[in-house]
């Protein structure tokens, strides 16, 4: 029987009831400057033509969409029951252990919905760990 790697991101508790208008606290911590692009709104200065902000914060997700492409409970029962039909699922959650569970299950295929919290790359983090 295959096993089938299920790999997702389940929102916090206190976001569920608000489907995309989560109100968890982000971490002001959590942004940096690699990870948003250049604001041209205030320039301090000019390079080669572009306006540059020396005076940009680094981006923080916002508390009301922090977890929006995150999946409820709901979801991620009624994908697992979907995949089922297809083998045995074994259940990923996309957590800072996702590298030594992934080793440890051995999964034939990973069926992935996991989004991380941060960063331009976040929809990649899951895939380039299965490759």
């Amino acid at each position: 029987m295959t096993r089938i790697g299920f790999a997702y991101n389940q929102k916090p508790e206190a976001s569920i009831e608000f489907e995309g208008r989560s109100q968890v606290p982000v971490d002001a911590s959590a942004g940096s400057f690699d990870n948003e692009p250049p604001n041209f709104s205030r320039s301090a200065g000019t390079r080669a033509g572009v306006s540059v902000d020396v005076h940009r914060t680094p981006s923080v997700p916002r508390a009301d969409d922090a977890y929006a492409e995150w999946d409820s409970p709901d979801t991620i029962v009624a994908v697992e029951r979907a995949l089922s039909g297809l083998g045995e699922v074994v259940r990923l959650e996309a957590a800072p252990d996702f590298p030594q569970r992934l080793r440890d299950t051995h999964p034939d295929i990973v069926f992935n919905m996991a989004e991380g919290l941060i960063g331009q790359n976040r929809e990649a983090h899951v895939p380039a760990i299965c490759e």
